[in-house]
């Protein structure tokens, strides 16, 4: 009988639910005055938003690559448990411009994974690269704007100070996504006009499409 190997991207991502979950039960037993409601806050809303891609890829019927599910959760790991839950901003002055970035990255590869089954096997490959790399850049963007309003909800509702109540500290996250963003647009513009970048070969036929029953 053939042996399946879990994929590291879902190993991880489970891993990183299930601490998260009993670091929050933990915090919730051992809550004396209050002193740990930023904990439990943070695990509650951690947890929430591991499960989000999860859910838009139920809703929008796509399987993403494992390269991207791991990206991704990486990125919630380092941003929100390590960055917000363990106060990492604060130890590394950078990394908020660098988790910034990175979600710019994130986001282009993933516009330029979506785009093959949302666009379709047959009309994918008679895209300008010019269009491709634009929407790339577009989603990338558009995603960071998301990003930043999720933050300021979090802000308003539980009290967070993720965008330190500054306008500055937005706008530098706008514009340090957007050069991750242009990065990527700028690989996806040469990896479909003259093949380079062939490790993106992997993202893009990792994604699909889920097939009606």
């Amino acid at each position: 009988m053939k042996k399946t190997k879990l994929p590291f991207s879902l190993l991880f991502k489970w891993s990183f639910r299930i601490i998260l979950l009993f670091l929050t039960i933990y915090y919730i037993l051992t809550n004396k005055d209050g002193a740990n409601a930023n904990f439990i806050s943070n695990g509650i809303v951690i947890l929430f938003t591991s499960f989000i891609p999860d859910i838009i890829c139920l809703i929008f019927k796509f399987n993403i690559s494992t390269a991207i599910d791991f990206l991704i959760q990486s990125f919630i790991f380092m941003t929100l448990f390590m960055g917000k839950m363990y106060r990492y901003y604060s130890i590394w002055p950078l990394w908020d411009f660098f988790l910034h970035w990175l979600s710019g990255v994130i986001l282009g590869f993933f516009a330029l994974t979506a785009l093959k089954p949302l666009a379709g096997r047959k009309v994918y490959p008679l895209l300008p690269p010019a269009l491709v790399s634009v929407f790339i850049f577009l989603f990338s963007v558009t995603g960071a704007a998301l990003w930043e309003f999720w933050e300021f909800a979090g802000d308003q509702l539980f009290g967070f100070d993720s965008q330190l109540f500054s306008l500055v500290d937005t706008m530098s996250d706008m514009i340090s996504g957007s050069i991750g963003a242009l990065i990527v647009a700028f690989m996806g513009y040469l990896f479909i006009k003259k093949g380079s970048f062939k490790f993106l070969d992997g993202f893009v036929n990792g994604t699909s499409k889920k097939q009606r029953k």
